[in-house]
């Protein structure tokens, strides 16, 4: 009897359309994210009858009330806000279908900003895991160059560097930087202020339809003065204007059900067919 629930949340236009795929047919049981993953899969899976919404459970600790995070942060000081920037791996020219990342275009600045605000930030460096490999393989970058960049954020006195995991991280945080896809739903669960930067006009044409809803919910940037302005005014200032609307998404549409955590639901989900 096999069992799946998903290595990331899905998100994507790409993710939707792989619940076609022969590999969901055959599950015994397919445990999904929301009430809008099972409309999807209802859709366009070809074994609709093997689905069930427990929640997502990559997600639980950052709602177990119980759960006491670590400090993943290299400095300590109180008076410096948190943020996160996390970049996706899928850099132009290494043959993705779907494209996120706007890595390429905002290296050097993103150093340039935590220079800039080393008395009054600490930047956490977290990259996607496949961005370092693929980055080797680009041409613009190389290994050596990679290696180095990836070394300034550790060297930098309000900077790290973070490739491991990460809810802690998530937890201790005052914002999230990214164009990443999983974390587009992962970090709403914090119910903190990020700010999702746009490659491009189209990327929203590259989500589902929860994907969409979801992106809505964070702060949007287009370029090097919005990502500024949401630092000086979001995080510095705490002008969150967003937070009720995140609240309230967290509330209608990602909190599992029944009141109970994902894991919780896929326990209790399998072992009624053992009693």
């Amino acid at each position: 009897l096999t069992c799946y629930s998903p290595y990331s949340f899905n998100l994507s236009e790409l993710h939707r359309k792989s619940y076609a795929d022969f590999f969901y047919s055959v599950l015994w049981k397919n445990f999904l994210e929301t009430e809008f993953h099972f409309e999807f899969y209802q859709h366009t899976g070809k074994n609709p009858g093997n689905a069930v919404v427990t929640g997502y459970p990559g997600t639980d600790i950052l709602t177990d009330p119980g759960y006491q995070p670590g400090n993943p942060w290299r400095n300590s000081d109180s008076r410096r806000k948190r943020i996160i920037w996390a970049p996706h791996h899928t850099i132009p020219g290494q043959g993705v279908t779907i494209d996120f990342s706007s890595f390429c275009t905002y290296a050097d600045y993103m150093t340039e900003i935590a220079t800039r605000y080393k008395d009054k930030i600490q930047f956490a460096f977290k990259p996607h895991p496949m961005l370092r490999n693929k980055l080797y393989r680009d041409t613009g970058w190389g290994r050596e160059k990679t290696d180095l960049y990836f070394a300034r954020w550790e060297e930098m006195e309000n900077g790290q560097l973070c490739e491991s995991e990460y809810m802690d991280l998530f937890l201790t945080s005052d914002a999230l930087i990214l164009d990443s896809i999983s974390f587009i739903a992962e970090y709403l669960y914090t119910q903190k202020p990020s700010l999702f930067i746009m490659n491009d006009e189209t990327v929203g044409e590259r989500l589902n339809d929860f994907g969409k809803m979801a992106v809505r919910q964070h702060y949007h940037a287009f370029n090097e003065d919005e990502i500024t302005g949401f630092i000086e005014d979001v995080v510095i200032k705490e002008n969150d204007r967003m937070k009720k609307e995140r609240q309230d998404f967290y509330k209608r549409y990602l909190r599992p059900p029944d009141s109970l955590s994902a894991s919780e639901n896929i326990f209790n989900e399998i072992r009624k067919y053992f009693e």
